[in-house]
């Protein structure tokens, strides 16, 4: 079971870590052969990727946010979250400055530790960190929102259709 935990904190930072590939969006962008390529390629490959990330991100934090009110019920959301975020904005300040991998912290753990070392002494580190928590903080809340909001339209939407459909009677089936 510790180990598990352990990957999930290691891995948890890669689903936020997908809105930084938009660096490569320009890049893309350049080298399509035609304006159809990025209207109906590229862009919403990268939509899709990002939107599959902070899901899984929004499912990571519900499922941790979940283990933790097992244990202890009364703790607030912002409780969980908050250090969640900011683990995940360390790690993608690793990941995207440091060039750091959830498993170069397994393989080559003295080099991960020098890497890291010297990334989060960086003179730029703190503000570097408290944008990314902010912008994950931000992107979560809009997400868990949206998704919050999609859900319950859709189960609402699902009781009018089932509060439509009447039962039919034995004549109105030997009429059919």
């Amino acid at each position: 079971m510790r180990s598990a935990r352990l990957f999930c904190l290691t891995s948890l930072p890669n689903a936020p870590y997908v809105v930084t590939d938009l660096v490569h969006l320009r890049g893309d962008v350049a080298a399509a052969a035609f304006d159809g390529v990025v209207i109906f390629g590229i862009l919403p490959m990268y939509a899709a990727f990002i939107g599959a990330g902070f899901l899984a991100y929004l499912l990571s934090t519900q499922l941790v946010l979940r283990e933790v009110r097992s244990v202890r019920p009364t703790v607030a959301r912002w409780q969980v979250e908050a250090p969640l975020h900011l683990l995940c904005a360390v790690g993608v300040v690793l990941g995207r400055i440091s060039r750091l991998n959830s498993w170069d912290v397994a393989t080559a753990p003295m080099g991960s530790l020098e890497r890291m070392w010297s990334t989060l002494t960086w003179q730029g580190a703190p503000f570097a960190i408290a944008i990314v928590f902010v912008a994950i903080w931000g992107t979560h809340l809009v997400v868990r929102l949206l998704t919050g909001s999609l859900l319950s339209s859709l189960s609402r939407l699902g009781a009018a259709v089932q509060g439509r459909r009447r039962p039919r009677s034995a004549t109105t089936l030997a009429r059919a």
